[in-house]
């Protein structure tokens, strides 16, 4: 959390936080050497959350045994992130390297960390396909309502629930589920009930959270809709087919990446930013378009290949916009 003071930095008071920070990150933090860099620290987080992604998504198809191996390695890996996302701002302190650059990066990398967390525990469920979709996009709906709001009032607004008793909880989370899966089939009907019902309650909790924005964003509402009516695209384009529950979720959490880190980048910059990026939308008109016209003649992979092409403008795109502000971001 590399960030200058004043910018999106707040304090939380949450006792369990502070007890983790003083009994688990502190430590941790003062075995860093001053030479490492908390640009550097920031970096490794969404290498963590990926892996725990991974892990989180290959284990519903394993057998019991390695499937539990998988969901505590995405639990592991979900709480290491946890620490790092807490080091870099630390380790900025401490050094005094705080830049512009560390801000745009800690942040608009949560807007993968965010999503992507919710992605891992929703396929790892083992939820519909609509419903994962559901639990990406709610979830995404939090983070980029929480950058409007700043964006456009300077205000950082926490929502009811978050930080890092929300990440630790997440994490044992995937440990308690891989144990739960692992004594109980969850082709066991009363299994798959109960995990449908955890997952809902995911959406709720989710959902409540939006609605805590909504009296924060008057004046801002259309923000927030244009975000949803594109990342709500990519989820019709899951339930009609067009793609694997893997690859939407994945292309969610890059639209996340897009918008809301630009979100982030502007708020930075102090520019005005409208939350649209055309070369998506035209994008997601493209997989439909193919799906639509060209699946009953060529197999379904085509949709997959315009997806990834699709993933890679998003991040293509995002390095070429820090890249060409780059001397501003420098700037400390």
């Amino acid at each position: 959390m590399s960030n200058p003071s004043g910018s999106f930095h707040a304090e939380r008071s949450k006792q369990f936080d502070l007890m983790l920070l003083k009994h688990v990150i502190e430590p941790i933090w003062r075995l860093i050497p001053a030479r490492v860099t908390p640009n550097s620290i920031t970096l490794i987080t969404p290498i963590f959350a990926g892996m725990s992604f991974l892990f989180a998504v290959c284990a519903p198809g394993l057998e019991p045994t390695s499937g539990l191996a998988a969901r505590v390695l995405a639990g592991v890996f979900m709480f290491l992130s946890m620490i790092t996302d807490h080091l870099d701002g630390m380790q900025a302190r401490r050094t005094k390297q705080t830049s512009r650059l560390g801000e745009v990066l800690d942040h608009a990398l949560d807007a993968i960390h965010v999503p992507l967390a919710s992605a891992g525990v929703a396929i790892t469920l083992g939820a519909s396909p609509g419903l994962v979709m559901l639990i990406i996009i709610t979830n995404a709906m939090v983070y980029n309502s929480q950058l409007i709001v700043y964006h456009h009032t300077r205000r950082f607004v926490f929502p009811p629930s978050g930080g890092a008793s929300t990440q630790v909880l997440l994490s044992c989370s995937y440990v308690v589920l891989g144990v739960f899966l692992y004594l109980f089939s969850p082709e066991q009907a009363w299994v798959a009930t109960a995990c449908t019902l955890l997952a809902w309650s995911i959406v709720f909790v989710q959902s409540r959270q939006i609605v805590f924005y909504l009296p924060y964003l008057q004046g801002m509402l259309a923000h927030l809709l244009r975000f949803t009516a594109q990342a709500a695209a990519v989820g019709l384009l899951c339930m009609w087919g067009a793609l694997g529950t893997t690859m939407a979720a994945t292309l969610l959490v890059l639209i996340s990446f897009r918008i809301t880190g630009s979100y982030v980048l502007y708020s930075v910059l102090g520019r005005s930013y409208d939350g649209i990026d055309r070369g998506l939308v035209f994008g997601i008109v493209g997989i439909a378009a193919a799906h639509a016209l060209l699946s009953s003649v060529l197999s379904s992979g085509l949709e997959n290949l315009l997806a990834l092409a699709l993933c890679g403008y998003i991040v293509v795109s995002n390095l070429l916009e820090v890249m060409r502000h780059m001397p501003e971001l420098r700037a400390r």
